[in-house]
């Protein structure tokens, strides 16, 4: 049997997806297979896998129905793996990644775990916010434990207990789903394993711009309740519903009203 199955969502992943492919396929562990669901990609990302396929085991899935939670369990649901490992299409791993990881998750006796993030990038900027993030996935682990979807390890058993990802959320689904799988397994961070990770969205929305939306995205989730309906615009979905007058209204305004009068019925 597989001992390991990763799973990476891709959705015209064309210029991302060979990076990282070519970086599993140097692993020093190698008792891994690869699953790959699609969101009907509309440019040559199909192509760019091909190119691996006589290095690499992977099984190549078609999922039109698009969110990434609903990618992620349709990958674990054709997993032969013990283990699962998700994983964006933007990372890139080195060469002892897999065989460091799997050892640790081994000897700490865990269920599910993440690992820090290193960017792939020049800029002092986007070095000191991902160091922020490493902290605060690293400080936060023992109360309230975020599983970024950038890198997940987990457990197939314990991923069949918590019935996967919520497929509902569209945002902070990663979140929520360590946070339910943490409560049933022993959730930590990888101390000796990292990632690297584009930062074309940083480039795309700007650092700040960003950083406000995961802030905002957070603080609606702590205090005002799951996110079903996309908060701004983001890659799957709409992100200016109709009102009940049939005019367009913003969802981030919706959203800030709804976080405000649900902080208003508290006294501090």
């Amino acid at each position: 049997m597989t001992r390991l199955s990763i799973i990476i969502p891709t959705l015209n992943e064309e210029q991302q997806i060979g990076q990282l492919l070519q970086s599993l396929a140097r692993q020093t562990f190698t008792d891994f297979e690869i699953v790959i669901v699609d969101g009907n990609s509309n440019d040559h990302t199909k192509g760019a896998i091909d190119a691996f396929s006589e290095k690499l085991n992977i099984k190549f899935i078609v999922e039109p129905k698009r969110g990434i939670g609903r990618a992620r369990n349709v990958g674990a649901a054709n997993a032969a793996g013990d283990y699962l490992l998700f994983l964006d299409a933007d990372v890139i791993t080195a060469k002892t990644f897999l065989e460091s990881a799997i050892k640790e998750f081994d000897e700490r006796y865990l269920d599910i775990a993440t690992c820090y993030v290193t960017p792939i990038s020049d800029k002092l900027l986007d070095v000191v916010l991902h160091e922020a993030a490493n902290a605060a996935i690293k400080t936060s682990q023992y109360f309230s434990p975020a599983a970024p979807g950038y890198c997940i390890f987990i457990t197939k058993r314990l991923h069949n207990r918590i019935r996967g990802f919520n497929e509902q959320l569209t945002l902070g689904e990663d979140h929520d789903y360590g946070e339910r799988a943490s409560q049933l397994g022993k959730f930590r961070v990888l101390k000796n394993s990292r990632v690297k990770v584009s930062v074309r969205r940083l480039d795309k929305d700007g650092r700040a711009k960003l950083v406000a939306k995961y802030i905002y995205g957070e603080i609606y989730r702590r205090f005002v309740g799951d996110v079903t309906k996309p908060l701004f615009k983001y890659e799957f979905g709409q992100h200016e519903p109709e009102n009940k007058d049939g005019n367009k209204q913003s969802i981030l305004r919706f959203g800030f009203e709804k976080f405000k009068n649900t902080i208003g019925k508290f006294k501090l």
